[in-house]
């Protein structure tokens, strides 16, 4: 009998840090994080003249080790993933290292390439992050690796000798960089990037891999107090990743360890990070900087799971991320399908009236909405709203912008317009007075489809808007099979948010299509 869940262990020993993740897998593809763990180890640091790690370099990762085996067995962890970057790499005393600790922990690792390393960097943004065409960078400790994709396919892919550790070691003196080290820290960088043809002004989005790279964005969201959590899809423009530079460059190391958004063990790392991230922007000519909080790790979950269907991606990231949410919340799929359903018949019967137009995206996100619509009902149903709108603006959501993810958030939790005012009150600065009336047509079309599946018995068959009554007023014909009574009911009681929204009222006429008698 095949198991219902399965645990799977990935081990990453890099430059800076070691990280443990633990997913859990079950027989359809369904997966969530368990365990993150991290230790910071600083390897590189403890790589010697001869470019052998040393003795205390080596007790470290075997102290690591057997704390990281203890969780993996309580867990029941099934495979286990072990990859070594480039501070082992590049050690010449890697075969000693990892056969000490398989001898005493009973855990292999494989050594990765610096090409196989960019790989698995890409392979986890091309599966999470909704763009077609861009340059990765994954700077870790004692190596970066980028890489070229266009229309979702590898291109181009190099490992650079260099990571944030190891640049503040070869270049940086004192907490700070003099005038000095910086324009030869600057250099360096360029001229690496330069020797590659299909990095210069390649005018692509730079999606940025790594803890480094992800708190270029957290210290930004700080610093203009950010109303929305999480860092994956965080966009920024070239010039508010070259503000967050000359923040960082203008404190000092005791006041960096305190800077809101950047965590302590970045602090004496940050600067040579950013000073490669805006290297890389300028090099590429880039147009848009994005965060990612998929990397690695990632990347090499996503081989594990993907190479049994024989595919490299998720073919459309955005499902599979619906897809996801709706079973981490235990949504009603056959519900939901429905729902979606009747939502794009009445988009199509209203739409003539909306109070904006209505293009191909907003289209989309009444389609997203409608999968996820009242999710927070699991939480409590007399708080579904709120609890919807909490949880679609609280977590990141893979294949979505920040600002899709809000609309999305606005839509699936529509209770009224009052509410949807009261929601956005943290955000009103992003959207304008257009989309604001839009997300409240979609909001209200969504809820009365909700309304016309209230029994979950699929009982609507079809729906037509008669557009040559008077210029007031419209009659719905909602034709149905069996028993409508709380459909009816329900569709009464929602119309006047859709009657408010298109400023117009709706006459609803209920038909049987087995029964000459309406109700």
């Amino acid at each position: 009998m095949q198991q219902a869940t399965e645990n799977v262990a990935i081990i990453d020993l890099g430059s800076n840090s070691i990280r443990l993740v633990i997913m859990e897998i079950d027989v359809n593809g369904r997966f969530r994080e368990k365990e993150n763990l991290k230790i910071v180890a600083k390897l590189s640091t403890h790589v010697k003249d001869d470019q052998t790690i040393s003795d205390e370099g080596v007790q470290i990762v075997l102290d690591t080790m057997k704390r990281f085996k203890t969780i993996i067995d309580a867990h029941s962890v099934s495979r286990v993933r072990g990859v070594a970057t480039a501070a082992v790499r590049k050690a010449k005393n890697q075969t000693y290292l990892l056969n000490r600790v398989e001898e005493e922990t009973n855990l292999q690792f494989d050594v990765l390439s610096g090409d196989k390393e960019s790989y698995y960097g890409y392979l986890a943004v091309s599966n999470s992050v909704n763009i077609s065409d861009g340059i990765t960078v994954d700077i870790g400790g004692g190596s970066t690796e980028i890489t070229l994709f266009e229309n979702r396919e590898l291109k181009h892919r190099h490992s650079f000798p260099f990571g944030a550790l190891t640049l503040k070691e070869a270049f940086i003196e004192n907490d700070r960089p003099t005038n000095d080290e910086w324009a030869s820290l600057v250099k360096h960088i360029k001229d690496s990037f330069e020797q590659f043809d299909w990095l210069k002004d390649a005018n692509v989005p730079v999606v940025g891999i790594g803890g480094s790279a992800r708190r270029i964005g957290t210290v930004h969201q700080a610093a203009i107090q950010y109303p929305l959590p999480g860092i994956h899809h965080y966009g920024m423009d070239p010039d508010e990743v070259t503000y967050v530079q000359n923040k960082l460059a203008n404190l000092p190391l005791s006041k960096r360890l305190n800077l809101d958004g950047l965590p302590k063990d970045r602090a004496e790392t940050i600067l040579p990070a950013t000073i490669v991230i805006e290297t890389l922007i300028k090099t590429v000519g880039a147009p848009r900087y994005i965060c990612s909080n998929r990397g690695l790790r990632d990347g090499i979950f996503f081989e594990e799971m993907l190479q049994k269907i024989g595919v490299r991606h998720f073919p459309y990231i955005v499902e599979e991320s619906f897809y996801q949410l709706q079973h981490e919340f235990q949504v009603d799929i056959d519900h939901m399908r429905q729902i979606g359903v009747l939502s794009s018949i009445l988009l199509q019967e209203f739409e003539a009236f909306a109070p904006t137009f209505m293009n191909k995206n907003d289209r989309k996100l009444l389609f997203m909405a409608a999968k996820v619509f009242y999710i927070g009902e699991v939480i409590h149903p007399d708080a579904r709203s709120e609890h919807t709108f909490y949880l679609l603006t609280n977590q990141p959501i893979d294949g979505l912008t920040h600002q899709e993810r809000l609309a999305v958030a606005c839509i699936a939790s529509f209770k009224s317009k009052s509410k949807l005012e009261q929601f956005i009150k943290p955000f009103k600065h992003w959207l304008t007075a257009e989309e604001i009336e839009k997300y409240e047509f979609l909001g209200s079309i969504v809820k009365l489809a909700y309304a016309l599946n209230r029994t979950n018995r699929n009982v609507i068959e079809n729906i037509e808007v008669d557009t040559k009554q008077n210029a007031q007023s419209l009659q719905c014909t909602i034709t149905h099979r069996d028993d409508a009574y709380f459909e009816k009911v329900q569709v009464e009681k929602y119309k006047k948010h859709t009657e408010r929204s298109i400023e117009k009222s709706i006459d609803i006429h209920m038909k049987s299509s087995h029964v000459s008698h309406s109700i």
